[in-house]
């Protein structure tokens, strides 16, 4: 899925993905619209295929991108699979939580847009999802939009990889998006993240701690007309249901600072709001993972990781995640990196350890 702006990236990723067609967006230059191009990429399925991938091109594959698409419609033939979530999104949260308790699939939130760089459906709905969005294109604009509602309305499961598989790569946007910032995978690794005999699926995550704008919150699951979906709640909840004192968390980390000039140094030039936040959303992270993320191994495979669940947390991306749409200079948070990694890294082990 293309625009004639990107003829050259989208032939060298066409290359990668095994001689993969390439759409291009019919609109002219300066009037671009995702979602018609969209409809043109789903509607390129092979007949007689069993499910059909689209992928934007704009992104960086991770090593064997493709073997883990067919392992994932193989685990999941009747669901949408996306192998991608924004770093600020609720997805990515849910990615970063499902990482660190050894899951390699998690079941996508359900509440906000559908990540759409790279995505596979069953075939059998692809030209359920063209007649449904050729009928929203007049007034419908972004394609993630429209996949959402698609997803709820016909009741389709969607499920996302851990770690992503693609990095949305920094390009100018050619979709009217270059006031949305960067925008990075929550969790993006060039190395395989775990031995191919392993495969899990988190799900019915009860809570997931969410760094957003600056804030410590907690998406809470919830069931609607049969269907889970997430609810945004003040953090205190997720402490209270996991036996934490709110009062005793924050003492906590006014001890941490106080020993360390430089994260005071960090505070007052990042804001305390932001740096506690920060910390505790990592702390909240460890505290769910000690309790028990629900996982289910998938038949056949084998057990999950043993190695040190903070590599697998993706907390190097919590930070500027969890600062996006806020006036906080990517220069002045690249300047506190190492701080901030020493939070995110300091809030999880406090929470995976507490007795």
């Amino acid at each position: 899925m293309s625009h004639s702006k990107r003829a050259r990236e989208a032939a060298a990723l066409a290359g990668r993905l095994e001689g993969a067609r390439v759409v291009t967006d019919p609109s002219p230059p300066e009037r671009q619209f995702p979602l018609r191009t969209a409809i043109l990429a789903w509607g390129a399925a092979e007949p007689g295929a069993t499910h059909h991938l689209v992928v934007q091109d704009d992104v960086e594959l991770s090593p064997g991108f493709l073997r883990r698409v067919e392992a994932g419609v193989r685990l999941f033939p009747d669901a949408a699979l996306a192998f991608y979530a924004n770093w600020s999104s609720m997805n990515g949260a849910a990615i970063r939580l499902a990482g660190a308790a050894g899951a390699t699939w998690v079941h996508e939130m359900g509440t906000e847009y559908f990540p759409t760089l790279a995505l596979a459906l069953p075939a059998r709905h692809v030209g359920d999802f063209v007649e449904f969005a050729t009928a929203l294109s007049r007034w419908w604009r972004d394609d993630d939009d429209v996949m959402r509602e698609f997803l709820e309305s016909r009741g389709i499961d969607a499920y996302v990889s851990v770690p992503c598989l693609v990095e949305h790569r920094d390009l100018e946007s050619v979709a009217g998006n270059g006031d949305h910032g960067e925008r990075r995978a929550a969790w993006f690794t060039a190395e395989p993240a775990y031995d191919p005999s392993h495969e899990a699926l988190a799900h019915a995550i009860d809570f997931c701690p969410w760094l957003n704008k600056c804030r410590a919150l907690v998406l809470a699951r919830t069931v609607h007309d049969g269907r889970q979906m997430w609810i945004q709640r003040p953090w205190t909840d997720m402490a209270a249901a996991h036996g934490l004192d709110a009062g005793d968390l924050r003492a906590g980390f006014d001890r941490l600072a106080a020993r360390s000039p430089r994260l005071q140094k960090t505070a007052d030039d990042l804001g305390e709001l932001f740096v506690f936040s920060l910390w505790l959303t990592s702390y909240l992270m460890g505290a769910a993972v000690r309790a028990g993320v629900p996982l289910r191994t998938l038949p056949g495979r084998g057990a999950p990781p043993t190695g040190p669940a903070i590599e697998r947390a993706g907390l190097h991306t919590l930070a500027v995640g969890g600062s996006a749409w806020m006036p906080l200079p990517p220069s002045l948070l690249a300047t506190y990196s190492a701080e901030t990694a020493e939070l995110a890294e300091t809030g999880f082990t406090a929470g995976l350890t507490a007795g």
